[in-house]
């Protein structure tokens, strides 16, 4: 099997560093596993034994997937910047060639700011909040998290916008853009409307939200996980080349 490599260059008084675009997706996946255990662990402290000591409380803190300013936000956090950054990159690679299509990869990076800035501050959580007292019905507590609605228009127009852009890629590439863009957008969108119908409902402790949430973050990271590792194996295939120079 042919190995493809990334390379990053440095100056000669720097050493230069190479990365397989397999490793770099095998890091990631053990990282969410990792991130995993730590939720488990979380949970059975919090929901099954409802232990209150300063360890369990810090578990709790840190690896609950339905917390913020924890270990799994900042992983999420992390890993969209990086396809932020890998995006610009091929932008740069692309504009600097004079090869079309430049623009949509620099839209695509900046889309990821954005959604690495959300998941810091939490935008859509102050969406929701304003929005919500608008809307005549929320259905059943479907809408309850009403930062979907915009949200959810938002992204019928950026996959029109890109549809032509991504069936110009290659196949693998192609293929694994739009399997990581159904993975995000089922968990970041699908499932707040089930969410949002449980806790309305049932509260937000309920066993079939805390299912939902672990579920929702779990595919969130593995598409951000699975669309870097597109990034990464289409700059390896086109020697897109990442290079740290002194001027």
């Amino acid at each position: 099997m042919k190995k493809t490599n990334i390379e990053v260059i440095a100056p000669e008084n720097l050493q230069a560093v190479s990365f397989s675009p397999k490793r770099v997706l095998k890091l990631l996946l053990l990282a969410m596993f990792i991130l995993l255990l730590g939720h488990v662990a979380a949970f059975t402290e919090d929901y099954v034994r409802h232990a209150y000591s300063r360890t369990a409380k810090n578990i709790i803190r840190l690896f609950d997937f339905n917390l913020e300013n924890n270990v799994p936000t900042w992983f999420s956090l992390l890993i969209l910047a990086f396809a932020a950054v890998l995006l610009f990159v091929i932008y740069i690679y692309k504009k600097r060639n004079h090869i079309k299509g430049a623009f949509y990869w620099l839209a695509l990076g900046a889309i990821f700011v954005f959604l690495s800035i959300d998941e810091s501050v939490q935008i859509h959580e102050e969406v929701a909040r304003i929005l919500r007292p608008k809307l005549s019905n929320d259905v059943s507590g479907l809408l309850y998290w009403a930062w979907v609605v915009p949200y959810g228009l938002f992204v019928i127009g950026g996959g029109i916008f890109f549809m032509r852009f991504i069936l110009g890629l290659p196949k693998f590439t192609r293929n694994l853009f739009f399997v990581s863009g159904f993975m995000f957008v089922s968990g970041a969108l699908g499932l707040e409307f089930i969410e949002g119908y449980f806790y309305k409902n049932y509260g937000l402790n309920h066993i079939y939200n805390r299912i939902l949430y672990c579920i929702e973050e779990l595919l969130e990271m593995g598409a951000v996980t699975l669309f870097i590792y597109a990034l990464l194996d289409y700059m390896a295939a086109n020697k897109i080349q990442i290079s740290l120079t002194a001027e």
